[in-house]
């Protein structure tokens, strides 16, 4: 707080700076109401650097304080800011004091601390780094998917065989589901390589690349095996059947596209942040076209769930500090998708549960395993949704999932499997 010495820009004194490892900075200026100038300096604070890191910054927030608050100081002080409830609030996102976007439009927003703390957390997420996440990754997968289709021609059996893994029509936005799949298993490669205990065999891309310069699909197999031992079992058993399949000759050029992409998002920090992950699947999703898939849109599922979710106690009427209550919980979709219903859930239980005190990464590990529950016929939505949850904390490691693919069709031994509908058979009496 009060620092001249964090931004490069001389003399410029933010109030608040949040600078946290793999998200983007957020600055929060304050000032009692009326606060003539606040939102002026919030402004003022987009496209500066920070001085160490030199990292831009791209949110910042405009609060103005309750007058009431000049007649406190200490703990009464204290006290007070923290049960307030009229905080006024505006955040700004953009690349300059000139061009840049606020929420709301006109207004302000009323809220507590609990509310500015959630919204910093989005700020550190602000669009012009998805957007950047989201175009390498676009670049990236539709050149490897034109590898795939030219692929038609000399191996039409192998495009057959991801079609039925993939349990789709062969198609243009069917390889490229196929290619994102390989490009985010690759993503979540490098962020578990040479991590604890079992993890630690699982080579880095660089070295997986070596002197020859490119990666081997045999030694990448290799190390999916390793990982698929621990378990993420719906990212990367999907990614290895694909990758399987698919001829040396054209593994070779395409592992090179998709692990220079990969490489490209994670050392920029791209793909290791809260929701970072989740953000960029729904652009490609919702926003592009890009992948054969229905959504659910974020903004209606944060409803949903800020409806469902009692912010005073758990579902089972347990307290939001409690580790045990919160991982005890059960949330389940069972058509899943690509995950957004889920992934909203479980952001707002983690928001809360910090708000009273937890540490939402300490508890990742067993929310994985055992409350969030996902199912889907399709191997590409339970790849989309681990991906999306995981993503919460990409570089926390978890050894147990609850999301898996629904089997759908005719039985080999005869009937007809009618995905998450068939659970309903041990529910009658």
């Amino acid at each position: 707080s009060e620092n001249i010495q964090v931004l490069k820009s001389s003399g410029k004194k933010p109030d608040i700076l949040i600078a946290e490892p793999n998200v983007s900075p957020v600055i929060v200026e304050t000032e009692v109401i009326p606060g003539t100038t606040v939102e002026m300096d919030a402004r003022q604070r987009l496209g500066d650097h920070l001085t160490q890191s030199n990292r831009r910054i791209l949110s910042s927030l405009a609060v103005r304080l309750p007058l009431r608050l000049r007649d406190f100081s200490g703990q009464q002080l204290t006290n007070e800011i923290l049960n307030a409830s009229d905080f006024e609030i505006a955040l700004y996102t953009g690349e300059s004091p000139d061009s840049f976007t606020r929420w709301p439009q006109n207004g302000w927003i009323l809220g507590n601390a609990v509310d500015l703390s959630v919204l910093i957390q989005s700020a550190a997420v602000p669009p012009a780094v998805v957007e950047e996440a989201a175009n390498k990754l676009v670049d990236g997968v539709s050149e490897a998917a034109a590898l795939l289709s030219d692929m038609t021609t000399a191996h039409p059996g192998a495009i057959q065989k991801i079609c039925e893994e993939l349990r789709q029509q062969d198609g243009e936005q069917t390889r490229r589901m196929a290619t994102t799949i390989l490009a985010n298993a690759l993503v979540f490669h490098e962020s578990l390589a040479r991590g604890q205990g079992d993890l630690y065999d699982v080579r880095t891309l660089d070295e997986l690349r070596g002197k020859r310069g490119g990666v081997s699909k045999n030694e990448l197999l290799e190390d999916w095996k390793r990982i698929l031992k621990v378990n993420y079992w719906p990212i990367f058993d999907i990614a290895r059947r694909i990758l399987e399949v698919i001829p040396i000759d054209t593994a070779r050029p395409l592992l090179d596209e998709l692990v220079t992409t990969a490489s490209e998002l994670v050392a920029n920090h791209m793909m290791r942040s809260h929701d970072l992950t989740g953000s960029v699947f729904q652009r490609l999703i919702a926003d592009r076209k890009f992948l054969a898939a229905y959504y659910t849109h974020p903004a209606s599922a944060a409803l949903l769930i800020g409806l469902a979710i009692d912010s005073e106690k758990t579902p089972a009427n347990g307290s939001w500090a409690k580790e045990s209550d919160v991982t005890s919980l059960h949330i389940a979709d069972f058509a899943c998708g690509t995950g957004t219903l889920l992934s909203a859930a479980y952001r707002r239980i983690s928001q809360l549960h910090e708000a009273a005190g937890g540490d939402a990464e300490m508890i990742h590990p067993a929310m994985m395993a055992k409350a969030l529950i996902g199912c889907d016929v399709l191997p590409a939505a339970a790849h989309l949704t681990a991906s999306m949850l995981a993503g919460a904390h990409p570089t926390v490691t978890y050894k147990g999932s609850a999301i898996m693919v629904a089997e759908f069709g005719p039985r080999p031994g005869g009937g007809f499997a009618l995905g998450s509908l068939d659970l309903l058979d041990l529910q009658r009496p």
